[in-house]
């Protein structure tokens, strides 16, 4: 997930706006952890007490908000493979879902048949 920050200085100049973007990734470490990533960067002069409390509130956000929430999902999934579980689907989600199902009912013929992935023949596959 990627949040970009735009600044201006008090003056109001708005030629010198600065652009910050945090960054941060989960991903899996085992089939009980994660690895949780952050990345902070900016097109402006670094400021280290700026920085500093920039990625301390950062840090603050992760321990009172990401974290617990995580820890929320994991009790909820009770070790259970992402997959196996009912779905949610969020209104903001239900566009880009259906495009993926659409895909996926695209590809899954193309897997047990590769000469329907090849454009130059329909009768033999692009790898002879």
């Amino acid at each position: 997930m990627t949040f970009e920050l735009r600044t201006v200085p008090l003056d109001g100049a708005r030629e010198h706006v600065g652009v910050l973007r945090f960054c941060k990734i989960a991903t899996p470490e085992t089939a009980g952890s994660a690895q949780y990533f952050m990345s902070i960067t900016r097109d402006f002069a670094p400021d280290p007490t700026v920085d500093g409390a920039f990625s301390a509130r950062r840090l603050d956000v992760v321990r009172s908000d990401d974290s617990p929430m995580q820890e929320a999902v994991d009790r909820e999934m009770k070790g259970r493979d992402l997959l196996t579980m009912p779905s949610v689907i969020l209104p903001t989600d239900a566009g880009a879902l259906a495009v993926r199902g659409v895909t996926s009912r695209l590809i899954r013929p193309a897997e047990t048949s590769p000469e329907l992935l090849c454009p130059i023949s329909r009768h033999r596959s692009c790898t002879e």
